[in-house]
């Protein structure tokens, strides 16, 4: 190959490249959020809902989701328990089941973030976090 196709190939394959680019994403800073709804009726569904913005010009990069149970009678954490964390009621992760769908990405807009357990009982809390990675959409 001569020297003017590989040059005519690396500009036709840069401005194709280029032309087809939607921006770069830039680090901008790691998020996390904390869940909390204690039981106080017996065992029945209990769930904890928090509303989260995710702002113009940026993405969020969900990285991990875990919920559980905590007994402050005795100062322990069950990650067992049953609970699921969803994203405007769509399932993120499963701990009964050990499954999910991380990483998970979310453009701008505003979401209901929750935790969920089918049953607790009484006096125990019911613990859920959330990390994201923000990012800048860079033009």
């Amino acid at each position: 190959m001569s020297k003017n196709s590989l040059l005519l190939l690396f500009v036709i394959s840069f401005f194709v490249a280029r032309t087809s680019a939607q921006g770069n994403l830039q680090f901008n800073q790691v998020k996390y959020f904390q869940f909390n709804c204690t039981q106080s009726g017996g065992s029945v569904f209990t769930e904890s809902l928090q509303t989260v913005t995710v702002p113009a010009g940026k993405v969020w990069k969900i990285e991990s989701a875990n919920c559980g149970s905590y007994s402050p009678t005795t100062n322990s954490l069950i990650y067992s328990s049953g609970g699921r964390v969803l994203l405007d009621s769509r399932l993120i992760v499963d701990v009964s089941s050990n499954t999910g769908f991380l990483p998970f990405w979310i453009p701008a807009g505003t979401y209901t973030i929750g935790i969920r357990s089918m049953s607790l009982t009484n006096g125990v809390q019911f613990l859920g976090s959330m990390s994201a990675i923000e990012f800048n959409i860079v033009p």
